[in-house]
Formats: structure tokens, C-alpha cells, sequence
């Protein structure tokens, strides 16, 4: 019930942008039923919807909220891709990783007008290499490491509006909590206001210190629901999802810099469906040993892949996916468009990933 509904968790395979960078979505249209245009997690699911007195007119009225969000309260993915070549260096580079999120309601109002939620993230990405950064001359890490603990709060007013923050404190490197240095401090809020019988605005303000562009970031989009088959986030960040028939889906999804995640599914049933996706992802860590304290180490590469997913028993779900990587690249920046050192360009190739989700 109210527990799906609320535990919303930011999920990204290994290699994507950190969990703090992806603007969640507490949609109060429903809550508990997973965003489409995330790949690994999506899944038609019918959820209960978040309790709430009706409006005046009796008639139940859609909601905006912020694109990009995953709302399992449980997620487990793991991702691998093979050694190929790092340019300039006959050593060849492989990457792989697990990460893990949850999300739990600690206090929920008795009218299930608001609740607040413990979220906690756990990713560790491991390159298997024996080269080294060409301008500092260390070691490319074997681990990279991101763990965060903090809360969020969801609230709907008696107006139709609805309100929300999220607050999370963690670390973001090769040595986790080795320096205050590395310590990473996220906020967003967001404030959904009806427009119309359909449509609603959405606002938003978002910092993250890993996200690629570290500076409180403004959102505004309106959200354009013409018919139950299309939905649309025009702004930024931006979203759209086309469902033209039962079977077949279309979802985009767009957030500054260079967040792009395309994808069209096709339903086989009730329990399988498989689909296609574009993605340009991008992971950033501080190293302990940076000479200049305002450097990032970025992790990027574009994605194109094929996989399936199959609904469990219990409320879990799994998803199997492949995908050709390439524009591949490690650098060192004070931020992802400065100038860049330590680049290291490596050779396309395959990756495969598997996820585990629960949900109410």
C-alpha cells in the first residue's frame, strides 16, 4: 500500500550518473508504480495510488513531478563489461560492479497526506587495469566507491498541490571517508502545482557536488498530459512517455549535461516484455590522491543495448540486458565541460547487466 507508494529509491546501473545526480520523481499521480523510462527498473506494474482526499469536484486530478526516478524500495544490479584497449597504452581496461538501494518509511501521517523515508545507496565499480593516468602518473584506482545515507519527505496539501525534499550525506571515491574532502552533500525540493483538469507545473532546485554540473540547478517543466496514452515533462529536465497501444511504449528522458535515456518496449503478456535503449551515462568520484582538490574523476560512455524482463512471484522483478558500449573515457576535470587531463579513451565493446527489484 503506502509503502510502495513512498519508498522511492534513484537507481543507476554502474557507469551512470551517481544516484544523487538523478532528480527523483515523487509523482503523486501513483507513487508506487515504476518509471518506464528507466530500463532496468521499468515495469507496468498497477500500484495502489497514494491516499488522498479527492478534490471538490470529486474527480481524481494528475499530478507532475520531476523525470527520472525509480521507485522500487529494493534494488540490487550488477554490471560488467570485458577488458578492451586503453588508446596510446598497450593495457587493456575492464569494469564491473554491483550497487544496491533502499528506501523505508520511518513516519507516515494517518491520513497518508504525508510521510517521511530512510534512503540509503551502496555502489562499488571495479576496473581491472594496469594502466596509469598520463598526466599525474598514478594508477587508475581498482575500486571506486559510493555509499549515502539521508531522508526524504513527501507532503500533499489540501489544494491539490504537493511538496518534497530529500537531503543525503556521503562519499564519492577511491578511499571512502578517508578526507571531509570527499564528503558528498545532496539536496533537491520540488513543488507540483495543478494546471487544469490534466496538466500541472513542477518546479525544482537541485545540488549535487558528483552531479555534472556541481551547482544548485533550477528545474521548471510543464507537464502536458493530452490523453492517458501520452505524457509529456516539457522543460527541464525533460520527459515524455507514449504508450500507442497495450504492447508498445516509448519513453525519453533528459537531464543536463549529457543525461539521455531512450527506450522502446514491446509487452509479451503479462510477465515478459523486452525492449530496446539508448543511453549516455556518467559516474564521478574524487581520488584521495588528487593534486588539485576541485578535480572530478568522470567515468563516461554511451550505451546501446537489447534486453527483457520478467515479472516474479512476491512483487520482484528481473531484468537481463546487453548493450554495445562505446565512446568510452576516464578524465580528470573540475567539472564535466572544463578542461580535462588524465583522458584515457578506451576501445568499444560489449557490457551485460542483471538486476534484482522488489516492489509493493
Amino acid at each position: 500500500m503506502l509503502l510502495a507508494a513512498a519508498c522511492v529509491a534513484t537507481s543507476a546501473v554502474v557507469g551512470a550518473e551517481p544516484p544523487a545526480a538523478t532528480i527523483i520523481q515523487p509523482d503523486s499521480r501513483q507513487l508506487g508504480e515504476p518509471e518506464p523510462t528507466q530500463a532496468f527498473w521499468a515495469e507496468p506494474d498497477a500500484q495502489e495510488e497514494l491516499p488522498r482526499r479527492e478534490p471538490a469536484s470529486g474527480s481524481r486530478r494528475p499530478r507532475g513531478g520531476t523525470p527520472g526516478t525509480e521507485r522500487s524500495p529494493v534494488r540490487i544490479a550488477t554490471t560488467w563489461m570485458p577488458g578492451r584497449q586503453v588508446q596510446g597504452q598497450a593495457r587493456d581496461l575492464a569494469l564491473g560492479g554491483v550497487r544496491a538501494n533502499l528506501a523505508l518509511p520511518i513516519r507516515i501521517a494517518p491520513d497518508g497526506r504525508w510521510i517521511w523515508l530512510a534512503t540509503s545507496g551502496f555502489e562499488y565499480l571495479r576496473i581491472d587495469t594496469d594502466a596509469i593516468l598520463p598526466d599525474s602518473q598514478l594508477a587508475v584506482p581498482g575500486e571506486l566507491w559510493k555509499l549515502d545515507f539521508g531522508t526524504m519527505h513527501l507532503r500533499e496539501f489540501d489544494n491539490g498541490w504537493s511538496a518534497g525534499g530529500l537531503f543525503t550525506v556521503g562519499t564519492a571515491s577511491d578511499r571512502p571517508f578517508a578526507d571531509l574532502r570527499d564528503l558528498t552533500l545532496t539536496s533537491l525540493a520540488f513543488l507540483n502545482v495543478p494546471s487544469g483538469p490534466r496538466d500541472a507545473w513542477n518546479f525544482s532546485l537541485f545540488y549535487s557536488p558528483t552531479s555534472q554540473l556541481p551547482f544548485p540547478l533550477p528545474g521548471a517543466a510543464y507537464v502536458w498530459r493530452p490523453s492517458e496514452s501520452f505524457t509529456a515533462h516539457l522543460g527541464v529536465p525533460f520527459s515524455l512517455r507514449y504508450r500507442p497501444t497495450e504492447a508498445w511504449t516509448l519513453t525519453a528522458d533528459y537531464r543536463p549535461l549529457t543525461a539521455v535515456d531512450v527506450r522502446v518496449s514491446r509487452a509479451l503478456g503479462n510477465e515478459w516484455s523486452l525492449y530496446a535503449r539508448f543511453q549516455i551515462e556518467n559516474e564521478t568520484y574524487w581520488l584521495a590522491e588528487r593534486t588539485n582538490s576541485k578535480d572530478r574523476l568522470y567515468v563516461f560512455d554511451q550505451r546501446a543495448g537489447l534486453g527483457f524482463e520478467r515479472k516474479l512471484p512476491a512483487g520482484f522483478g528481473l531484468d537481463v540486458s546487453a548493450a554495445y558500449v562505446f565512446d568510452r573515457s576516464l578524465f580528470q576535470a573540475e567539472s564535466f565541460s572544463a578542461e580535462r587531463s588524465d583522458v584515457l579513451n578506451i576501445a568499444p565493446g560489449a557490457g551485460v547487466s542483471l538486476s534484482l527489484r522488489w516492489s509493493r
